[in-house]
């Protein structure tokens, strides 16, 4: 959440996998998705984002982190420790 435009008003992004919509707040009444105006494209698999001010020009730039890159044609593998399963990844991306 972040004004990324300085209208007053505290914006959305929203991550995830193949995908990642920028939500303007309209004057706090409702939000319109403004990601592809704004010349988003979907991330690979969007786990966190956050804004900030980093280049100085007092306007919130968006920083989006992703998992890893993948694809649904990849296999999966799965890393089990103490008889759990903790995650998953693209084969060969890891391994123990």
């Amino acid at each position: 959440m972040g004004d990324y435009d300085n209208d007053g008003y505290d914006d959305l992004y929203l991550s995830g996998y193949r995908t990642g919509v920028l939500l303007h707040n309209e004057g706090g009444t409702h939000f319109r998705d403004v990601t592809r105006a704004v010349g988003l494209a979907p991330q690979p698999w969007g786990t966190s984002c956050g804004f900030a001010d980093l280049d100085g020009d007092g306007y919130l730039d968006l920083y989006v982190a992703n998992y890893v890159y993948f694809d649904l044609e990849d296999r999966l593998s799965a890393l089990p420790v103490s008889r759990h399963t903790d995650g998953m990844w693209p084969e060969g991306l890891c391994s123990l």
